[in-house]
Parts: C-alpha cells; structure tokens; sequence
C-alpha cells in the first residue's frame, strides 16, 4: 500500500476503507460461528478432530509453520523469476532517451552525440 499511496494515494485509500469494511463484516461473522451457542443438541456430542483429520492436517500445518520459520528454500526458488519480473517493470518505466536529432537540435555537449 505505501507504493500506492506514494504515487496514487486515492486507490490506496480506497484500499484501506475495504481492508476495513472486510474486517467489520467479518469479525462478528467469525464470532458468531466459533465462539457462538450450539443450536441444536445433537452437536454437543460430535468430537472435535478424529485421526484421520489430525493425519491430514498436521503434515499441512507442519509446512506452514516451516515456511513462516524458513521460507528461504521456496523464496530462493522463486528469486530468478521475481528478479527478472521486477527488471522488466523498471524497463517499462523508465524514461527513453531523446531521439539523436533533438539532442543535436539543442545543441548537447559532444560527449552526449558521441554516446549515441
């Protein structure tokens, strides 16, 4: 958000005004759900995980506490792509140089028309 509040600082507002009508929607959505009553009886008795959901989702839970520890192996993984993307950017960005005939026209140094 700071780059986009740096350069368009309307679309970065409007960005934090979703972040936060998101959050408004669902925080009582969440706590109704997890934290609310039990309506029907029947649910008292279910049990919370069984063994076959605890074998799938301890190996799932075990990666993402390893990635969030050490994620250098994925971010190493993906360097050469992101570093490739982010010089394209910066090539689409950055100004060209004027044409030879305007710097002739106005005259530039002769170190400038010899570089060209």
């Amino acid at each position: 958000m700071l780059g986009t509040f740096e350069t368009r600082p309307w679309v970065a507002a409007l960005g934090v005004l979703g972040v936060i009508v998101a959050a408004v929607y669902m925080l009582p959505m969440v706590q109704r759900i997890w934290f609310g009553p039990l309506d029907k009886p029947e649910n008292r008795v279910l049990p919370d995980l069984g063994r076959r959901e605890l074998a799938v989702l301890l190996p799932l839970v075990a990666v993402m506490v390893g990635l969030g520890v050490y994620p250098k192996p994925l971010l190493e993984r993906t360097e050469v792509t992101v570093v490739e993307l982010l010089e394209s950017a910066e090539r689409r960005t950055l100004p060209s140089p004027p044409p030879l005939t305007e710097l002739l026209r106005a005259g530039a140094p002769a170190e400038l028309r010899a570089a060209r």
